[in-house]
């Protein structure tokens, strides 16, 4: 009984991340001068984001969504929004 829970748990959880990728959750925002811009600066300022070193729970995020959105963490130079965005 229990494993059967637990399966349709895990097929659940797996429609979850199938309809955020198709939703485009954590996608870049692209513009004409960068292919990814800040999502806070976005309207008023396109200036690309920089790469920045992942800590270790965005590597346990990554896990935890089975590898499937490829997360990298970026920062802002104008606002210094920091955040997670997938490729």
């Amino acid at each position: 009984m229990i494993y059967y829970i637990l399966l349709s748990l895990m097929f659940i959880y797996l429609l979850i991340l199938i309809v955020m990728i198709k939703l485009g959750w954590g996608k870049k925002l692209k513009c004409n001068n960068c292919i990814n811009c800040c999502p806070n600066c976005y309207p008023e300022v396109k200036i690309p984001l920089t790469r920045i070193n992942r800590n270790k729970y965005d590597k346990i995020f990554n896990h935890i969504t089975l590898r499937l959105f490829k997360f990298k963490k970026y920062e802002c130079n104008h606002c210094h929004w920091q955040g997670l965005r997938c490729s």
